[in-house]
């Protein structure tokens, strides 16, 4: 069944006959990130009884009129860095979470956030691991404070190993096109090799365009790194961007726990939840080979985006113009893997991504990832894991319970 309050305003009905749970979305529902949050609260919500409502970007008072057609239970605003588009005297004393919104935007309120921390160590890592010369960071445009808070947290673990970092600090008033030019005469002014840690996809792609415009060489000279893992910046960008995949989905089950916990009296005043990083995605913006080669490069580029699709090491290793030994050699000596070695790394953390976020079984899971027989994945999975891929998932969906 589908509800129309507005135009603007949609509320989709999934079942009926359970408690209500209201889910306010403030982002595009094309961005991937908001499916993963969605998921993660549907999958707490299929567990505990709850029926999820969405509604697309409301106003203040078709918010009201959601919440007296409804009756929920409780309320979960995903809400960004907008931290003034919902405040909690809407809520009256109606229990409600703010999803991926900093805590001291939302004082006293409860709320799921990012954390900075471990982004910004995992950013570090990366770009520690390449040995450049100098690192920076590019923050957002607007002045939100989860941007600052990942800067500050990048330069406090730089500081640890005993690293200084430049910060762009943009012009009074900077927009998308302003900011251009800025970021060519930043990166020109860097100490080269350089490592950048740019604050999102969008600010990564930006960097990877002035480098080309300045002629700048990735990432030989400039080495970038980004966050959020948005496929539509990462994938396009010249050369691809490498991005930390956040946890958003273990973000929505939060955040779904965590009303549960206030709906039954239990959350302490102003609690807060942190997600953190699933993995980072290293894609040839940041991946430096121990020996340059073309062929390898490209190679591992085509593993990346075709693994799961069942290519083998010849399809790989015939375009390198060599005899496959010699491929193999300098495939190995570049990346430490073999060819076949990197192709089931590849579909395994696939597999661990279907198995956690999806109630697929076990055989469509593997054959989602590229393998005819389940049995092969079941193997992977007591060789990586130390259990079977059930055990797995069981393990991983009571991580946020």
């Amino acid at each position: 069944m589908r509800i129309k309050i507005q135009a603007d305003c949609e509320v989709i009905v999934y079942t009926i006959g359970m408690d209500t749970v209201l889910f306010i979305r403030t982002i595009s529902t094309r961005q991937p990130t908001i499916n993963e949050r969605l998921q993660g609260v549907c999958r707490y919500a299929q567990d505990h009884g709850w029926r999820i409502q969405t509604a697309d970007r409301p106003t203040q008072a078709q918010l009201k009129r959601l919440i007296a057609l409804w009756h929920p239970c409780g309320v979960i605003i995903e809400s960004g860095s907008r931290k003034n588009i919902y405040p909690p005297r809407l809520f009256g004393r109606l229990p409600f979470v703010y999803l991926d919104r900093d805590s001291e935007t939302a004082v006293n309120c409860h709320c799921v956030e990012h954390d900075p921390v471990q982004t910004a160590e995992t950013a570090a890592k990366e770009l520690l691991s390449l040995e450049c010369s100098s690192y920076a960071y590019v923050p957002s445009l607007d002045n939100v404070s989860w941007s600052a808070n990942r800067g500050k947290a990048f330069q406090e673990v730089m500081r640890l190993h005993g690293r200084q970092i430049r910060v762009l600090r943009y012009a009074a008033k900077a927009d998308e096109v302003s900011c251009q030019p800025q970021l060519r005469r930043f990166i020109c002014d860097l100490r080269k090799p350089c490592g950048i840690f740019a604050v999102n996809d969008h600010m990564g792609y930006e960097v990877l365009s002035a480098c080309a415009a300045e002629g700048v060489s990735v990432p030989d000279e400039v080495a970038v790194v980004a966050v959020d893992n948005q496929e539509i910046f990462c994938e396009n960008a010249v050369p691809p961007l490498s991005s930390i995949a956040l946890d958003f989905y273990g973000a929505g089950f939060a955040s779904a726990e965590l009303l549960d916990k206030i709906i039954q009296g239990h959350a302490q005043k102003g609690e807060c939840r942190r997600f953190g990083v699933t993995e980072l995605v290293r894609r040839a913006s940041s991946r430096k080979l121990q020996v340059i080669d073309a062929h390898v490069s490209a190679a591992l580029e085509t593993i990346r985006r075709h693994a799961c699709e069942g290519i083998s090491s010849a399809d790989i290793l015939k375009d390198f113009g060599c005899s496959r030994r010699q491929a193999e050699i300098r495939f190995k000596t570049a990346t430490g893997n073999s060819v076949l070695e990197e192709i089931h790394r590849v579909r395994f953390t696939r597999a661990c991504e279907l198995l956690r976020t999806t109630r697929m079984g076990v055989t469509a899971v593997a054959n989602m990832c590229g393998y005819t027989h389940a049995v092969f994945l079941v193997k992977l999975f007591r060789r990586f894991a130390g259990k079977s891929p059930d055990e797995w998932r069981k393990q991983a969906s009571t991580i946020h319970s």
